[in-house]
């Protein structure tokens, strides 16, 4: 029988269905692109990848979310800094965030949207790092658990992007 009997606090209690595994298809080809395309002698890269690693274990738990948010958009800062970084290399002095944002319209797939939607997790970043910042002061950020869901989606993808172009 399915049914299992345990004891909680001293109470007879039922479970009734087993827990199931869900089953997930990972494509191997692509996970090899990805693993051969990080290199371990680039900080910037390996610090994002890690914040982003990182985001994802402190959300398990939901009175950490604003922690949890405050590292994935740390690895978007990292990936922005990258492509910052490449405009550097080809011989822009000192290029804005504005030419950052610029380069994801142009280059990543939705990119006008990207670009806008990274420009509200950096306001929102600076929400949660500065207590007092030009968009006031508050007891708590006014952030939601979706602020820290969707962006992680996004940044991930977009690592996947910068890394494989995929």
């Amino acid at each position: 029988s399915d049914m299992v009997f345990n004891k909680l606090n001293g109470l007879d209690y039922e479970i009734t269905t087993k827990y199931e595994f869900q089953s997930y298809s990972f494509d191997h080809k692509i996970q090899t692109k990805l693993y051969n395309a990080i290199n371990p002698k680039l900080p910037l890269l390996i610090r994002g990848l890690s914040f982003l690693i990182k985001s994802q274990i402190v959300s398990r738990n939901y009175l950490l979310m604003e922690e949890a948010a405050l590292l994935v958009y740390i690895a978007l800062e990292a990936a922005l800094r990258i492509i910052r970084n490449g405009l550097i290399e080809q011989g822009i002095k000192n290029p804005p965030f504005d030419q950052v944002f610029e380069k994801v319209k142009d280059k990543f797939p939705s990119g006008e949207n990207l670009a806008d939607y990274f420009r509200e997790c950096y306001d929102n970043r600076i929400m949660i790092v500065h207590p007092e910042n030009d968009f006031g002061s508050y007891y708590i950020p006014p952030l939601q658990a979706d602020d820290f869901c969707d962006t992680y989606t996004a940044v991930v993808d977009f690592f996947r992007y910068l890394l494989i172009e995929e």
